[in-house]
């Protein structure tokens, strides 16, 4: 899943919404979700359950007939939709580029709530569980290509003055919307110290030219990249 500048969406709540929903929380399956997931692919979608992987509790497998596919649910609110319309442009663009990105099969709309369904990419993460490093020579395979799947994301957004660089420095100068939580790296002295160097050079960032045309992934780590015996297949 790849991100422009502003389609970060954690969570949000409508006014005319049943339903609150943030990244991380879990969410149980309503029939206003199983409505707007079978409006997305055009026809009776199976849910099987949460992903197995990843901290999303808003991300679920799902079925039809033979296709695996993965769901992803967001609270319905101002640009929501819309923003997710967006995205699926800017992936099958990146698709277009030979990225591999998801195929993305629809989106649908209910009463408070926007899902979309993909296509289940191939393979396994790097990281073969979570807090476990990355084997060295499985880095040394796939890095190269990594490195020029990431080029294809030059020049390939669509806004004219993003918020770019002003909204990651915000995280790393006083954390995030239910993520880049300062906390957590406060509870130790060590990882405080970390913080407190990190917060020193994003508070004051170098001048330099920006380059507000491309996309950038948010979240580029191992438990976001998938191969197959060492070969990137997402």
């Amino acid at each position: 899943t790849r991100r422009s500048s502003d389609l970060c969406h954690r969570g949000s709540l409508s006014k005319r919404s049943r339903t609150f929903i943030v990244h991380h929380d879990a969410v149980d399956v309503s029939n206003e979700i199983r409505r707007a997931a079978s409006t997305a692919v055009g026809t009776d979608i199976q849910i099987l359950g949460n992903t197995a992987y990843g901290e999303s509790g808003s991300t679920f497998e799902a079925r039809v007939g033979l296709d695996e596919l993965v769901l992803k649910v967001l609270a319905a609110g101002p640009g929501v939709l819309e923003n997710q319309q967006r995205l699926v442009r800017l992936v099958d663009r990146l698709r277009e580029r030979g990225y591999a990105a998801p195929e993305y099969l629809g989106i649908g709309h209910e009463a408070g709530v926007v899902v979309t369904v993909q296509r289940r990419l191939p393979g396994s993460t790097l990281a073969a569980s979570s807090g476990l490093p990355v084997d060295p020579d499985l880095l040394d395979r796939i890095i190269p290509t990594l490195v020029d799947t990431i080029e294809l994301q030059a020049d390939a957004g669509d806004l004219v003055d993003p918020p770019w660089p002003r909204w990651l420095l915000e995280t790393i100068t006083s954390g995030g919307d239910g993520y880049c939580i300062h906390d957590t790296m406060r509870g130790r002295s060590d990882t405080s110290l970390i913080l407190d160097r990190v917060i020193e050079i994003g508070s004051d960032p170098p001048p330099s030219v920006r380059r507000c045309m491309d996309i950038l992934h948010y979240d580029l780590n191992p438990a976001n990249v998938l191969h197959e015996v060492g070969t990137l297949t997402g």
